[in-house]
């Protein structure tokens, strides 16, 4: 006949559930950490002018921080130059997606010059069925204009993206 053992789980059992409750609780300063190499490496491939990789890494990079401007920003820099290579039909996916990341970015900081001067470019190049919209393109022009009168540039911008508030 079997003891029931009345002191709890077996202990193989409750190494297993300490384990699992410890892989599944990453600490944010490792996610943050992760994001940060993602990004890095999603900026060096987009430097080396291999795209499809970026995209990758910076996709990667928003799914640990969805809510960073810089992230956005060079995704919707490496869909637009994918879209550029492309087919036709592939370019219209690919400059909606650069438009819906370039519009985040700028949703996440209107005062980074470089994302709202990449905003701007894209309403000014992109036709009307692609979002391209030039009274879009020339409000962000005064906002520009405003931000340099502040004198807030692209690495003034950076900056303060970078620093805790």
């Amino acid at each position: 006949m079997r003891r029931n053992n009345s002191r709890g789980p077996a202990p193989l059992a409750t190494g297993l559930l300490l384990l699992v409750a410890t892989l599944l609780a990453v600490p944010a300063a490792v996610a943050a950490d992760d994001s940060q190499n993602l990004f890095a490496q999603g900026q060096r491939y987009f430097t080396l002018g291999d795209y499809h990789k970026a995209v990758h890494s910076l996709k990667a990079a928003l799914k640990l921080a969805p809510a960073n401007a810089d992230y956005h920003h060079w995704l919707g820099m490496s869909y637009g130059r994918l879209a550029e290579k492309a087919n036709w039909f592939e370019a219209l996916s690919l400059s909606r997606k650069t438009l819906h990341e370039l519009q985040a970015a700028v949703a996440l900081d209107n005062k980074d010059v470089g994302a709202v001067r990449d905003l701007m470019h894209f309403y000014q190049q992109a036709p009307a069925f692609l979002g391209g919209n030039h009274r879009k393109a020339a409000n962000l022009s005064r906002r520009l204009q405003v931000l340099e009168a502040a004198g807030i540039t692209q690495q003034t911008s950076r900056k303060f993206a970078n620093s805790p508030s």
